[in-house]
């Protein structure tokens, strides 16, 4: 039986389609299997920092925390929150998030925001580096974080309350936090 040239010719491109449609599925579940494999793996490191920060939160008590406006230095003008951490743990916190919300008196969110109060930023010089600290077992470190895109009627209205340091926030806000993450050595 001979073939006609148009037969070899449809053979040939088949072969080749199928060919191309073989290479482009393994190349697919090459890439495919590696991002489920780094996806898999960013989902256990967040459930195991998850873990970590609920089973520790209790040891790390944040104290004296409370917003207001700032007066002295480059915080002047600008709304911050304030506190003190303490390490009750026999480790050392290498990396500490908290999740910081304003609340009204009708327990509606106004504002939230994480913040990493053992990462120590230089506000004066945008050229300086970022410099990681840790805190010892049994130490306490206080932090002041600038609230960045706090609402303006929340800034207004820190600014017409008086507010001392160490009370509470105004009447009619309250500030609470979660420890989201927590890093030990």
């Amino acid at each position: 039986m001979i073939l006609k040239k148009k037969s070899i010719l449809v053979i040939l491109l088949s072969c080749i389609i199928i060919s191309l449609v073989l290479v482009a599925t393994l190349i697919g579940s090459y890439i495919y299997l590696n991002w489920e494999g780094d996806t898999r793996f960013e989902r256990y490191t967040t459930d195991l920092n998850r873990a970590n920060a609920e089973l520790y939160a209790k040891d790390i008590p944040v104290s004296k925390l409370h917003i207001k406006i700032g007066d002295r230095g480059y915080f002047v003008g600008k709304p911050i929150v304030e506190g003190c951490i303490t390490n009750g743990t026999k480790k050392k916190i290498l990396f500490l998030k908290i999740k910081i919300s304003i609340i009204d008196k009708d327990n509606k969110v106004l504002y939230m925001e994480n913040l990493y109060p053992l990462q120590a930023y230089s506000y004066l010089s945008p050229l300086s580096q970022e410099t990681d600290n840790y805190l010892a077992p049994k130490d306490s470190i206080s932090f002041k974080h600038i609230l960045k895109h706090c609402p303006r009627h929340v800034i207004k209205y820190l600014s017409d309350k008086s507010v001392s340091p160490y009370v509470s926030p105004p009447d009619g806000l309250k500030v609470e936090h979660v420890i989201k993450q927590v890093i030990l050595e």
